[in-house]
């Protein structure tokens, strides 16, 4: 076990996905122990290599085991959302800003689906919010210009788009 697993380390390392996958798989039938860590890992390849399906199974595994992992969690979110799941993506997203909020990555990715839902003022407010936490992340800036665009609200999304790009 111990040899495919490091194989598949370096073929992630390596960005061969689909072998590193390929070793991985192996590695989890080969061990006595659920491991959350190689749940995640499958989930995360099953995913880049385009199987949505799989990438749930084990993400689902993984949170499982250690339901509190914020980057399992993120990824759990990120997998529903690529199925279409959007609306059981959102409360995970929600509880990922409230556990972990020194994550950018949570707050972003949920301004961004509700931008998609076109939940614009839930959006903003999420965004001005983490601008106190975060004044320096451009991303930030560029999410609230993107929703004051979507409103058509053309000055305020250009000053956005201003402080983003400075």
């Amino acid at each position: 076990a111990m040899h495919q697993y490091l194989v598949g380390q370096m073929q992630y390392n390596e960005q061969k996905y689909p072998e590193a996958l390929l070793r991985f798989s192996e590695v989890s039938k080969l061990i006595t122990e659920p491991s959350p860590y190689l749940h995640a890992r499958v989930a995360e390849l099953s995913l880049r290599t385009g199987d949505l399906n799989r990438a749930l199974e084990e993400i689902s595994k993984s949170l499982k085991q250690d339901p509190n992992n914020p980057k399992t969690k993120l990824l759990y979110a990120g997998i529903l959302e690529g199925l279409n799941r959007s609306d059981e993506a959102v409360p995970v997203y929600e509880s990922l800003t409230k556990i972990s909020p020194p994550m950018i990555e949570p707050h972003i990715l949920l301004a961004s689906l509700y931008q998609r839902k076109n939940e614009l003022e839930k959006s903003i407010e999420l965004l001005d919010g983490l601008v106190a936490s975060f004044p320096d992340e451009a991303i930030v800036y560029y999410y609230i210009g993107r929703a004051y665009e979507q409103k058509r609200d053309v000055p305020l999304a250009e000053e956005y788009y201003a402080k983003a790009a400075s």
